[in-house]
């Protein structure tokens, strides 16, 4: 019995140090790369941005810094993060970004109606939680706000390879190619594609997101929070609200926002002109561009004087 109980002993010893291995193994070949381009963590360090993009799926998609940097001669970094439009991930991203890097003199937020107060203690959006298990096991001190966010669990912050197999990561990892993802070729989630309209009608499906009038006060709460923060470490922040299809465009929500931005003292730029919003070639659906929309955008930027005065040395 002796010498059985020895044997399985060894055995699980064993298997436990192959385990803690592969997870070694893995933790080296995915530090300071990204998987999907969504896990850009380790990709924003040390690189102490002069212009900030912070904001949902609608910054990570329409901002793009090349255009930035040589209009504005500025360097400049998108750390929006693709399926949350909650202010409380953007601040959650902005704290994570300023553990790593100097502060940047400007910070552009997108908003519309689609954003959302959020929670950082309490979040129920876990969209992409499958791509951040990676930051879970034993996470880095400046990881823990993002891992909490997601509410990794116990097990999954101290059992080596358990959040590697519970969110199926083994695979993106073992078939990584850095260099390869949209985000590290353009700085940002480059969309070339046109509109399936066919697979995917244009309709009015989207407006059920917005923003109802009873979050108001407490939208134009934290955006003055945001706003405060970033005086406290010197930096500028500006709100641009990027175009939609014109099947979702409702004015009366659009012109809240900018209400907001005003009430809140914080400068804001709409760019929903008619030459956008009504031209379905410059969607890939119908609350992101794709890139000939941003291109167009971007020439509205490029000419806007608010913009330029706010960016100025």
């Amino acid at each position: 019995m002796r010498l059985f109980l020895k044997y399985v002993s060894v055995f699980v010893l064993g298997i436990i140090l192959i385990v803690v291995i592969l997870q070694c193994l893995i933790s080296y070949r995915i530090e300071g790369k990204t998987l999907t381009g969504h896990d850009n963590l380790d990709l924003t360090k040390n690189i102490n941005a002069d212009l900030l993009f912070l904001g949902s799926s609608r910054t990570w998609a329409h901002f793009d810094p090349i255009f930035f940097d040589s209009t504005f001669n500025l360097k400049s970094a998108n750390i929006g993060v693709d399926g949350h439009s909650e202010l409380s991930m953007a601040t959650t991203r902005l704290n994570h970004y300023l553990q790593n890097n100097q502060p940047p003199r400007f910070i552009i937020l997108n908003i519309d109606p689609f954003i959302y107060k959020g929670s950082v203690h309490n979040n129920t959006n876990f969209l992409y939680k499958d791509v951040f298990a990676r930051y879970a096991f034993l996470p880095k001190e400046e990881n823990k706000q993002i891992v909490d966010y997601f509410q990794f669990t116990q097990p999954e912050k101290y059992i080596p390879l358990l959040s590697v197999f519970r969110y199926n990561l083994l695979w993106d990892i073992l078939k990584l190619k850095p260099g390869s993802t949209p985000y590290e070729k353009y700085g940002f989630a480059f969309h070339n594609e046109q509109w399936d309209t066919l697979y995917w009608p244009p309709s009015k499906e989207n407006m059920k997101f917005y923003f109802k009038p009873a979050h108001i006060p407490a939208l134009k709460a934290e955006l003055s929070g945001i706003n405060l923060f970033c005086k406290s470490k010197g930096i500028k922040l500006l709100c641009i609200q990027t175009p939609v299809y014109k099947v979702i465009y409702d004015s009366s929500a659009f012109n809240q926002t900018g209400q907001m931005c005003k009430e809140s003292g914080i400068p804001f730029i709409d760019t929903n002109q008619e030459s956008i919003i009504n031209n379905i070639q410059f969607f890939y659906n119908s609350n992101h561009l794709n890139r000939r929309g941003i291109d167009e955008m971007n020439k509205i930027l490029a000419n806007n004087q608010m913009l330029h005065k706010f960016l100025a040395p």
